[in-house]
């Protein structure tokens, strides 16, 4: 025990001396040196950036996914860079109100025209040099909706030697907000069967409801029970 003492002891003497204390000092010295020269270099860097969607008009309703962010590509010294991507003001895009002005419930949106907004954000040294995705796709309505009944895409195939007495969905039907053409030929969605297949014991499973391209569904997933 005592030996082991004494090895720790001269360990931590041998730490502190005058040459070890000489080694860190230029250490430190040097790895500050190399960070600044890189910092001072010119380069690429991927920042996402914030997509603003509070300009949607009054009485219009997103139906189908929108991105929160975009990915720039910015260009530029490493200092300017990291006060574009830690920095108190976050760069935003804001989507603006005119590009739902005469559509019919169909956005494509060039990311260009949106990236244009941030050069008055970025500093005066900052290129944007490319930009994740190119368009923006997505559809609204005027806030039609319509409730439609649950379904399953195909009967449940239970294990062999057992049988499906019942099957009830919580809740047995969603809302679904669309263009008038989805609306006013929907007459109920699906839930993927295909996850309940092979069952030998009763089921309260969770599931998704399908998709439906320019649509919005609440709840997007409903409970099963058999």
């Amino acid at each position: 025990m005592n030996d082991v003492r004494q090895m720790v002891r001269d360990l931590w003497q041998r730490m502190w001396s005058p040459q070890s204390l000489v080694f860190l000092f230029f250490l430190v010295l040097s790895t500050a040196f190399w960070f600044l020269l890189t910092l001072n270099e010119v380069t690429e860097h991927d920042v996402e950036v914030k997509v603003d969607w509070s300009e949607v008009p009054r009485g219009k309703v997103l139906t189908s996914d929108v991105p929160a962010t975009l990915q720039v590509t910015l260009r530029d010294r490493g200092f300017a860079l990291l006060n574009v991507m830690y920095g108190d003001q976050r760069p935003t895009v804001r989507v603006p109100a005119g590009v739902f002005e005469g559509r019919e419930g169909h956005v494509r949106l060039m990311v260009a025209d949106l990236v244009k907004s941030l050069r008055a954000q970025l500093p005066a040294t900052t290129t944007i040099t490319a930009h994740k995705p190119d368009t923006l796709d997505f559809f609204y309505n005027s806030g039609r909706s319509r409730r439609v009944a649950v379904r399953l895409a195909s009967p449940i195939v239970p294990a062999a030697g057992f049988s499906v007495v019942s099957t009830r969905f919580v809740p047995d039907s969603v809302t679904i907000w669309g263009a008038s053409a989805v609306l006013d030929t929907l007459r109920y969605v699906t839930l993927p069967a295909t996850d309940l297949h092979g069952a030998s014991t009763p089921a309260d499973t969770l599931l998704p409801v399908n998709a439906i391209k320019g649509a919005r569904i609440q709840p997007a997933r409903v409970r099963i029970q058999t």
